[in-house]
């Protein structure tokens, strides 16, 4: 852990309050120059960042750098609780604020949160890049969409096969589309789109009987 705050005698509280849970803290520092540097330098797996610093990078700015540039997860550290702050930092995505002053409970809650948070967000990453690895090297064409029908996914054989390369961001609603007019093909695009499931004529011929015995 990370600890980056503008208070010594705090800093070595924070210090001791990780080491007491069992975490390792890797460094301490105070400026928000030198946190981002500590950051790329160590890569620990979580940051405690004081909003306000020494030196002219604040720790919202220090925060938004290394969440930005490293993906490791922010803790704000603040006795400020006013409206403008809090937007502020809220834009560079912090995993928690711990309001001072506060003892190592809020400590500790405020870490295991924040460390499972990530590691959740880190397996569906690690599964979503997987699954698009597997769509992009298929030799079939695959084009997915939500319940709205809009597209949502066209690997590279369907844009090849469709000659349709929608801009990333932009969905379209793919019931009402067919083919360019590039293609010589006329037939519509097909959707993969997620359908409520009917019950068999088994499981309705069961339902009805019940409701006959009722």
């Amino acid at each position: 852990v990370l600890v980056v705050e503008d208070e010594s005698i705090l800093a070595l509280d924070i210090q001791g309050y990780l080491q007491s849970l069992g975490y390792k803290v890797a460094a301490v520092t105070d400026k928000g120059e030198i946190a981002v540097k500590l950051a790329k330098k160590h890569q620990p797996d979580l940051v405690l960042m004081d909003i306000r610093l020494k030196g002219e990078m604040d720790g919202i700015d220090a925060g938004e750098q290394i969440w930005q540039t490293l993906r490791i997860p922010i803790i704000y550290l603040t006795a400020y609780a006013e409206k403008a702050t809090l937007e502020r930092a809220k834009k560079t995505m912090p995993y928690a604020y711990i309001l001072k002053p506060f003892d190592s409970r809020d400590i500790q809650t405020a870490v295991e949160i924040a460390l499972s948070k990530h590691a959740e967000e880190m397996q569906v990453r690690e599964k979503r890049d997987w699954l698009n690895k597997v769509l992009m090297s298929l030799g079939d064409a695959v084009i997915t969409a939500d319940l709205n029908a809009e597209i949502t996914y066209l690997n590279p054989k369907a844009e090849e096969v469709t000659g349709w390369n929608p801009p990333a961001g932009s969905p379209k609603v793919c019931r009402s589309h067919t083919l360019p007019p590039r293609s010589t093909k006329s037939r519509p695009i097909l959707c993969a789109t997620s359908v409520p499931t009917q019950p068999n004529r088994a499981e309705q011929g069961n339902t009805e009987q019940k409701n006959n015995l009722t």
